[in-house]
């Protein structure tokens, strides 16, 4: 997604699914000084229990297969 300037609604499109197959969701993106707020496809549960508090400055990876999400910041 490269750097998020601004809030940002996030959909997930899993129509294409092969049955099956573990489907797997990678999403990398950075933010400005100024952490923009991200809305999260529904039906996500996340390691931890919730999604991300997103700083700014950070550079994050999203990894989502099978709806359950994890995530790295750096």
């Amino acid at each position: 997604l490269g750097t998020l300037a601004s809030s940002v609604t996030l959909s997930l499109d899993t129509s294409k699914e092969e049955s099956g197959v573990n489907n797997v969701y990678d999403i990398i993106f950075a933010t400005p000084a100024a952490a923009p707020s991200i809305t999260w496809p529904e039906g996500i549960s996340w390691i931890g229990g919730s999604a991300p508090a997103i700083a700014g400055g950070k550079t994050y990876e999203v990894s989502i297969m099978d709806n359950l999400a994890t995530y790295g910041e750096f």
